[in-house]
């Protein structure tokens, strides 16, 4: 989960406070079922091409346990457990406390009345109440610690992967709006630079509502937006694909509202071949299966030609009881949508299949070979309608995936710069006694093109905002 993610979980209305309990038990428990549930089915620990994993892991775990030692409230365990995530800079893996007790605790907010926002390499000022510090000064120094390594420590230890432009953009405005985090000191004093010359303030705290702190940090960092599902034709002859998400599950609303859109592009497909332009709009698309993509990309320009346009790559897969007997639920849920997605039961059942065969040697990996593409083929039809693909900063996993396929097939990358992600894929979740719940990949990519936690840049980058659909396609119709 996001930082931003995780602040609107925080941002709901004040409830009430879950029961008295042992949150250092409670700490200590959930952090060593995370810890074993990585040991047994993450494909890290065995992975002799990251030699570093169990000793990046022990010393996650290590640091969890040190806080269990302190911890005596519900804010100490849940900002325990999101440093523990934070750890692996892996969007795939995790732990999280119960959604439940999340949205119904009491979290209470606080400001100085300065709001900063990462903007190129500064942290401007963009909303402020105090006289001193007008908008557009820069933020240098708090209590002696440069910004850029106070918001590394304060935001960035506990969303992870800060190595990422896509996550400081975004999450950085909640530097001098803090969440209820018992592990971080109060900040009090800051330098600011205004026109030119050095202003030091101490900051002054006072109460902020959920609501009113929303508001802000949309203000200053904006809000995701997602698109929907669907085909649009629009009055240019430009056909606009909307895919928000790509779910695995067709058995979801969103999954039902995928397969009609890959029947009607197929369907269609020569009239948005030959269109003016083809925009794949992935505003909002966090992941799921890539077989959505691939299954439009066969329709439009042949699957010859889309099979082919990115190398595929070895995966190694841990064969773990628990990975084993979720891949024998895909096979089921498959089964039951066979006339849904082909592509994906035959997927399913080779998987299984390979994983059932390599638990019988003894291999704790089992190899999926990369799949030789199949001869070019004539008569694939010609695309003739400029593409493109438009992306955000939280475009991951198989959204990451499709932009890979889509660029490599001609189309034009326009937005925002991507998320990335590690070279460990394929999320099981894991739910725990507590409530609490682990998320955990089962597979390792070999050789992949894109190297881990690696985004990919736009060629055309825009720099409105992101939700004006309109505003964003009279853009794209001047490219």
């Amino acid at each position: 989960m996001s930082l931003l993610a995780a602040l609107l979980l925080l941002q709901s209305a004040p409830g009430v406070s879950p029961p008295p309990a042992d949150w250092a038990a409670r700490l200590r428990e959930d952090a060593t079922a995370f810890r074993d549930a990585v040991m047994d089915s993450h494909p890290g620990p065995v992975n002799a091409e990251d030699p570093g994993f169990t000793a990046r892991l022990d010393r996650a775990y290590a640091r969890a346990l040190d806080r269990a030692r302190t911890a005596a409230a519900f804010p100490h365990y849940v900002w325990a457990l999101r440093e523990l995530t934070a750890a692996f800079d892996d969007g795939h893996v995790g732990v999280e406390a119960a959604q439940a007790e999340v949205n119904s605790y009491p979290w209470r907010y606080r400001w100085a009345g300065i709001v900063t926002a990462l903007r190129g390499d500064a942290h401007v000022v963009v909303s402020s109440e105090e006289a001193a510090v007008p908008a557009g000064a820069v933020l240098e120094r708090c209590d002696g610690q440069a910004a850029d390594s106070l918001a590394a420590d304060r935001i960035g230890r506990f969303s992870g992967r800060w190595v990422l432009r896509s996550r400081r953009e975004a999450n950085s405005g909640a530097l001098l709006l803090p969440a209820d985090n018992p592990w971080l000191p109060t900040i009090r004093t800051c330098s600011f630079a205004v026109k030119g010359a050095r202003r030091t303030v101490k900051l002054n705290w006072r109460p902020l509502t959920a609501e009113r702190r929303s508001e802000l940090l949309a203000a200053a960092t904006g809000t995701r937006f997602t698109t929907g599902i669907g085909i649009e034709r629009l009055g240019d002859g430009t056909v606009w694909i909307n895919a928000g998400s790509f779910d695995g599950n067709v058995e979801t609303e969103q999954g039902r509202a995928l397969a009609a859109m890959t029947k009607e592009v197929d369907r269609w497909a020569p009239e948005i071949r030959s269109a003016p332009r083809m925009v794949f709009d992935l505003r909002g698309n966090g992941g799921g299966s890539s077989t959505w993509t691939n299954a439009m990309a066969s329709s439009l320009w042949g699957a010859a030609t889309a099979d082919r346009a990115v190398p595929d790559t070895a995966v190694d897969w841990r064969t773990s009881d628990a990975n084993y007997n979720t891949v024998t639920g895909y096979v089921e849920r498959f089964t039951r949508t066979r006339a849904s997605n082909e592509q994906a039961y035959q997927w399913v059942v080779a998987i299984e299949a390979g994983l059932r065969s390599a638990r019988e040697r003894g291999d704790k990996l089992w190899r999926q070979a990369a799949d030789v593409p199949p001869p070019a083929n004539p008569l694939d039809p010609k695309v003739t309608a400029k593409a493109f693909v438009l992306t955000d900063f939280g475009c991951a996993s198989a959204c990451l995936d499709a932009v890979d396929l889509l660029t490599a097939l001609g189309a034009v990358q326009v937005g925002q710069e991507t998320s990335a992600d590690t070279l460990y894929m394929e999320i099981r979740g894991q739910a725990q006694p507590s409530g609490a719940r682990v998320w955990i990949p089962m597979k390792v990519y070999r050789d992949r093109k894109r190297g881990s936690n690696e985004p990919v840049q736009p060629t055309h980058r825009w720099t409105g905002d992101m939700g004006d659909t309109e505003a964003i396609r009279r853009w794209i119709a001047g490219l």
